[in-house]
């Protein structure tokens, strides 16, 4: 599955990896928490990365909402119950996000 991959202090990189939990939590470090953004895509970033204390990322935006995302993040698309492939472009959008000032402007 196509997926965005970035590290804290990192640029994202497009990556391709098994639509299965252990591999995921693997990237991501730990157990995983899902944040819907804007449009079909799906954040995955570690449930505990806050009281872990893992370095910022990226923010999310919304409205007057701040939320700082830490740790490892995968981007993929939002199918309901499943994760799915990003395509070519959505993966070039993410990245673009994600990796030029690293805020999220939630809609």
């Amino acid at each position: 599955m196509r997926a965005v991959y970035k590290q804290p202090g990192h640029v994202p990189e497009i990556i391709d990896l098994d639509n299965e939990l252990v591999p995921i939590q693997g990237f991501i470090g730990g157990y995983i928490e899902t944040v819907p953004l804007d449009g079909d895509f799906l954040l995955i970033c570690n449930e505990e990365g806050k009281l872990l204390g893992l370095e910022p990322n990226i923010f999310l935006i919304s409205g007057t909402n701040v939320d700082e995302i830490v740790g490892p993040i995968l981007v993929v698309k939002n199918n309901g119950e499943e994760f799915g492939e990003l395509t070519e472009e959505e993966a070039d959008k993410v990245c673009s996000i994600v990796g030029g000032s690293g805020i999220w402007r939630l809609q």
